[in-house]
């Protein structure tokens, strides 16, 4: 009888009988999880996992928006410099930069 009463005290035999370790051992254990994302989870951890992938997004009709994109944003930039030589000023500024580069003025 004390063999079996030794197995029963044993951390085999608490899983054998699905009861976790931390309460067999009188450890202390929340029954109750308040979940708070900010402070329970990584996510810089969490973000670089995702980011490690390095998939690339949707092919080439992709690829060819990000190219147009790119070369705007650089006409843009020649064209603040042109702005700024002309001395132009807030909504005018706006206005010649938006109608030289082909965008609704809205």
């Amino acid at each position: 009888m004390a063999s079996v009463w030794n197995a029963r005290r044993s951390s085999v035999a608490s899983q054998a009988h699905r009861e976790p370790d931390a309460v067999w051992n009188d450890d202390f254990y929340s029954g109750y999880w308040s979940f708070d994302p900010k402070r329970d989870l990584n996510w810089r951890a969490i973000t670089a996992l995702h980011k490690a992938r390095g998939v690339a997004k949707q092919g080439p009709k992709l690829s060819a928006n990000q190219l147009a994109a790119r070369l705007e944003s650089i006409y843009a930039a020649e064209l603040s410099k042109e702005a700024n030589a002309r001395k132009l000023k807030g909504e005018a500024r706006t206005t010649w930069m938006l109608q030289q580069l082909g965008r609704d003025l809205r």
